[in-house]
C-alpha cells in the first residue's frame, strides 16, 4: 500500500466514524420528537370536541 493510500484509507475511516456520530445525534432527535408528538396527540385524544353538537 503506498503512503498516499493509506492517508486516503486513515481519511474515509475518519469520516466514516464522524458520519455514524451524526446518524447516531439525528436517530436521538428524531426519537425524541416523536415522543413528544405522541404525548402531544395523545393529549388531544383525551380532551372533548371544539364543537357543541344539537
Amino acid at each position: 500500500m503506498r503512503s498516499s493510500d493509506a492517508v486516503l484509507a486513515k481519511e474515509w475511516r475518519r469520516y466514516l466514524g464522524l458520519l455514524g456520530t451524526l446518524l447516531e445525534a439525528t436517530a436521538e432527535q428524531v426519537r425524541r420528537e416523536l415522543a413528544r408528538i405522541s404525548v402531544l396527540t395523545q393529549g388531544e385524544a383525551s380532551r372533548p370536541p371544539d364543537h357543541e353538537s344539537g
